[in-house]
């Protein structure tokens, strides 16, 4: 090969060296996830019905997964006018970011938008126990009563950590203390089941309906009895309960407080006036075994108990 020859070869081979160098360099950009980027936000058919979600598709498929302001054509812009994924609040509110959910509900995204999964980032916040999150969340306008994923509310999660001050925010926002899940629970049944007296104060604070039933007939007294739940069952009565309402068998509070056995209960309501009802159990038999125990509690006459 001539001299000439070989130079040429070697001009090209740089130029191609060049040209691959600079379109591998920017391969690289294209590929690389933005600052922002989150393989965990969770983008799917929801966002695009969404007309944010459409907007943002318009600027460009990366508009979906980088948070950066962007503009309607695509271009970088001021924070006055940005505009930022759907994804951006959800993420935002799983890291516990409030300045970078501030910035996304500014932004235009839907407080109220869920994710793929279902769940609201109100959900999410509250799923998270983080109080400052929510209470931002609520002032900017979110729905505390909107089921998520599997039925579940905002509400029925302060049941897991037994969270009053999160039941409080959410209650004094709006929440609905009677409002029943996907499976039919409202929140204070469930507090009773599960032996939450905390968050079961807060319902019965906030006004939560104690003359309602479960599936079963029941009303909270009942229930509260039935479970054996001696705190919530006074609650209950010092909210006022109906002490001589039915079931569907014609039972009061007092016939299943004796039934079980529930002496701290049957007390309750015995010192509270609650009517005996006409229910076929031995009440006389009952309720001298209980006069017998409290006589042997407070001692012989003219003496204090112990």
């Amino acid at each position: 090969m001539s001299v000439r020859n070989t130079a040429s070869a070697s001009r090209a081979r740089r130029r191609w060296i060049g040209t691959g160098w600079i379109g591998a360099s920017a391969m690289v950009a294209l590929l690389s996830p933005s600052p922002g980027y989150s393989q965990e936000a969770d983008l799917g058919p929801a966002w695009l019905r969404d007309p944010v979600a459409t907007s943002a598709r318009s600027a460009g498929k990366a508009a979906l997964t980088d948070f950066s302001p962007i503009g309607a054509g695509g271009g970088r812009v001021e924070p006055e006018g940005e505009l930022l994924a759907p994804a951006a609040l959800i993420t935002a509110v799983r890291g516990g970011d409030v300045a970078v959910a501030r910035r996304a509900v500014a932004s235009g995204i839907p407080l109220n938008l869920p994710d793929a999964s279902g769940d609201t980032a109100l959900l999410h916040a509250v799923r998270a126990g983080n109080i400052d999150m929510v209470r931002f969340l609520l002032e900017q306008g979110a729905n505390p009563n909107l089921r998520g994923a599997g039925g579940t509310m905002p509400l029925m999660q302060t049941l897991i950590a037994d969270d009053r001050w999160m039941a409080r925010l959410l209650l004094g926002q709006r929440a609905d203390p009677d409002a029943r899940d996907a499976a039919g629970y409202r929140p204070l049944f469930a507090a009773i089941k599960y032996g939450r007296g905390a968050v079961a104060a807060e319902l019965l604070r906030a006004g939560a309906d104690v003359e309602l039933e479960n599936a079963d007939h029941q009303s909270a007294l009942i229930y509260a009895i039935v479970e054996g739940n001696l705190e919530i069952t006074r609650r209950i009565v010092e909210r006022g309960a109906d002490l001589g309402r039915q079931d569907a068998e014609g039972r009061t509070p007092l016939y299943w407080a004796l039934f079980f056995k529930n002496d701290g209960a049957a007390r309750l309501l015995l010192a509270a006036g609650a009517p005996l009802g006409e229910a076929e159990i031995d009440i006389p038999r009952e309720l001298g075994a209980l006069a017998r125990q409290e006589s042997r509690a407070q001692g012989p006459p003219g003496q204090g108990g112990n």
